[in-house]
């Protein structure tokens, strides 16, 4: 098992400082993690990844694990999160990539992917469609997405109401909803379950 604290660099991008895995010397392989997540989920496949020479970088993304958190909501815009990754890259000398992300890392993927097509190598979006072209929206896209709901309205919406969204969408899986976002909101960033390397 790999130790991510112990490969863990602190990058800094304009004012803020960011924690970044950073381990391996092939090409590089750049691993954005979704929501409530940090650079902790990715540490099933890191070691597949270092095993198959290559460089694998992990960053928490602003709001998550030990990123800075800014208060204003405007701040979680995705160009600011595409500027703070390429900066990453651009402080490790790293400009061609190959670029993995899950969910929340998915959709910050695929907009680099598309502003910065020259630097990126290959990109896979794990649970995340193309912007724009996700097809018909059904339920069950629905029931796996509720919580965009929650942040793009958040403040026009109780809780009583998120909770009864919660419940008609989720069924079961709603106690590890729950459990996530009640972790999230009291600052442990640590998830109920990860992905792992099949």
């Amino acid at each position: 098992m790999v130790n991510i604290e112990k490969a863990t660099k602190t990058i800094r991008v304009g004012e803020l400082r960011f924690p970044v895995f950073d381990q391996g010397t092939g090409p590089a392989v750049l691993l954005l993690h979704g929501f409530p997540d940090s650079r902790h989920l990715w540490r099933f496949q890191i070691p597949a990844l270092l095993d198959a020479n290559f460089r694998a970088l992990a960053p928490d993304l602003r709001g998550f694990g030990d990123a800075p958190k800014p208060r204003e909501v405007e701040g979680y815009a995705i160009p600011n999160v595409m500027r703070e990754v390429l900066g990453l890259l651009d402080t490790l000398e790293v400009d061609g990539f190959y670029l993995v992300g899950h969910d929340w890392g998915a959709v910050v993927a695929w907009f680099i992917a598309a502003y910065r097509p020259e630097r990126v190598k290959k990109l896979v979006a794990l649970s995340v469609g193309c912007p724009g072209n996700s097809g018909a929206t059904s339920y069950e896209q629905l029931s796996r997405s509720w919580y965009a709901f929650l942040f793009a309205k958040a403040e026009h919406v109780s809780l009583g109401t998120w909770l009864l969204i919660l419940i008609i969408f989720n069924g079961l899986s709603l106690v590890i909803d729950l459990i996530d976002v009640g972790r999230f909101l009291a600052g442990d960033r640590t998830p109920t379950f990860t992905l792992k390397t099949v």
